[in-house]
């Protein structure tokens, strides 16, 4: 089943609030929602919540075969791994996983 999240952002922020949708490919739901409220906080200056929900899911997605105990953590934290680096690159997740072209030698 899938769930809508109300993810109240930072005091202060222009943004207001934003509903996430959480199914069950997510399992953990509420914590699922928690950590998107972390990396929202980290990252709202760099990229938008829909980077961020797009690139935790994905992260989540790869590390299916994880223990699901371990789910939580390891996805959060290569969600912000790969989060840091669209950051400081200034990319959004599709030109992160689009392969670059390779140089011809001229």
């Amino acid at each position: 089943m899938t769930e809508l999240h109300e993810l109240a952002l930072s005091p202060g922020s222009t943004r207001g609030s934003a509903l996430i949708e959480v199914g069950p490919a997510e399992g953990h739901d509420q914590s699922f929602a928690d950590m998107i409220e972390r990396l929202f906080r980290q990252f709202e200056a760099e990229l938008p919540l829909t980077a961020i929900v797009r690139v935790a899911r994905e992260s989540r997605r790869q590390l299916s075969g994880s223990p699901a105990g371990a789910m939580p953590e390891l996805t959060e934290r290569l969600a912000i791994e790969r989060l840091t680096t669209m950051a400081l690159a200034g990319l959004q997740p599709a030109v992160l996983s689009q392969p670059q072209p390779k140089e011809s030698a001229t």
